[in-house]
């Protein structure tokens, strides 16, 4: 079972493309700024608020704002509020707050130069939107209370900076002047959740994972597939890395799985599931999921690992369902005709009775033989072959397995045999043929 699954993908790699892998990091960058040319610096306090807007260049995820801020003063631990909205025509701030952050004003400098404060802030950003970025400290008074720098002219295309005198919601003035502002934030990533099994809990195989996925372009995966492995050590491998390399060759691989797949997904956000069986009782403590391209003939790139951390138990395992084995053929084709079968009963009869004739007489035939057939002697020829043809015969029972434990091997050798024999005594009488002459 070793490099199983991968051997599998690979196999599927040759018919359809290449899987690269793709790692999936989240990067956090500068997206919208007004970051250089500041000459100037005001305060802000008590219902003195300010604000600046600006256009979103892109589309993505906002992580950050950052304001370039000081302290006047004490502020005496008051807190500068961060507020980002939707502006409006007049670049006032609109409709509800998107995002809300507080920072210790007396942390900030005094240097009325100064420095870059960062306030986190989780939103989705709409590329050519205008925002609105209000800041202020309420509980501060007049001279205890923060400073922002500026650029005492519109060197920013994109907005302007506004402010109010009656608080964060009463904003009536804006100039032809921009504060210094940055946004960090990140382009949005495909997504992968498992929502049962839970991590860490204990289940019993067969199951299905049950999850709910996004596919976000420029992606365009449509199936997903799930790796189960137990390792010795804390941490998981990923396979192809050094790590992977010198845990395996340390010994800590204990047991990999096949890989499971689900269906192909019919939308780009959805849940879907992937069904498990035959999985034996193991404690997984790493569990690989990835998403792949199915239908992609250039190249199929799976995405980088996209479960990390999730841990399963399989408490019991049970094999998957199993056909009972046929009795009677005209007994089980009788009782499944309703439900599958279209072939007249009258005709299976017809082909039944031939088979069983045909059954009859092989197996007269091997009476037949068996009759003259001298046990012992073949025992006592059998035992100097050791354990080979037990252990052939083992094998050979497998071939069985496949049908219901009809004894097909046995009749392929009882053929064989015959040929054999058939065909030595052929040779034999020509042979003596030859002789006479």
């Amino acid at each position: 079972m070793k490099k199983v699954c991968y051997i599998v993908l690979i196999i599927i790699s040759c018919l359809t493309g290449v899987f690269v892998l793709k790692t999936e990091v989240r990067a956090d960058t500068l997206k919208d700024y007004f970051n250089t040319g500041d000459d100037s610096y005001d305060g802000y306090g008590g219902n003195y608020w300010k604000s600046q807007t600006f256009t979103a260049g892109s589309s993505y995820f906002m992580s950050e704002i950052l304001l370039k801020l000081g302290k006047r003063g004490n502020p005496g631990g008051n807190n500068t509020e961060v507020i980002l909205r939707l502006a409006d025509a007049n670049n006032f701030p609109t409709g509800d707050e998107i995002c809300a952050t507080t920072r210790n004003t007396s942390t900030f400098t005094d240097n009325t130069n100064g420095e870059w404060e960062l306030f986190p802030c989780s939103a989705t950003i709409t590329e050519n939107t205008k925002y609105n970025i209000s800041w202020g400290c309420q509980n501060c008074s007049p001279y205890n209370d923060g400073i922002f720098r500026f650029q005492n002219a519109n060197g920013y295309a994109g907005g302007k900076m506004c402010g109010s005198s009656g608080g964060k919601n009463s904003f009536e003035t804006c100039w032809n002047v921009d504060a210094m502002f940055e946004t960090m934030g990140y382009l949005p990533s495909s997504s992968f959740q498992i929502t049962s099994p839970a991590t860490g809990t204990t289940t019993t195989s067969p199951f299905a994972i049950n999850f709910n996925y996004s596919i976000v372009a420029p992606d365009n995966w449509n199936k997903a597939v799930v790796v189960f492995e137990n390792w010795a050590t804390s941490t998981c491998p990923i396979y192809g890395t050094s790590a992977w390399e010198q845990a395996y060759r340390q010994g800590y691989y204990l047991y990999q799985s096949s890989p499971y797949y689900s269906d192909i997904f019919s939308a780009t956000t959805g849940s879907s599931t992937i069904a498990v069986s035959n999985l034996p009782t193991d404690n997984y403590n790493c569990v690989y999921c990835y998403f792949y391209n199915l239908n992609n003939t250039s190249s199929n790139v799976m995405s980088g690992e996209m479960c990390p951390g999730y841990t399963l138990t399989i408490g019991s395992s049970f094999p998957a369902y199993q056909p009972p084995p046929i009795q009677g053929w005209q007994s089980f084709y009788a009782s499944n005709t309703i439900l599958a079968y279209t072939t007249s009963t009258d005709t299976f009869i017809k082909l039944s009775g031939v088979f069983n004739d045909l059954a009859l007489s092989l197996s007269s035939f091997v009476n037949q033989i068996r009759e003259k057939f001298d046990a012992n002697n073949a025992y006592s020829q059998g035992s100097l072959f050791g354990s080979s043809i037990p252990i052939a015969f083992a094998y050979l029972d497998i071939i069985n397995d496949f049908f219901s434990e009809i004894p097909i091997y046995q009749v392929f050798l009882f053929c064989l045999i015959v040929l054999i024999v058939v065909s030595a005594y052929r040779i034999t009488k020509t042979i003596l043929q030859l002789f006479r002459g």
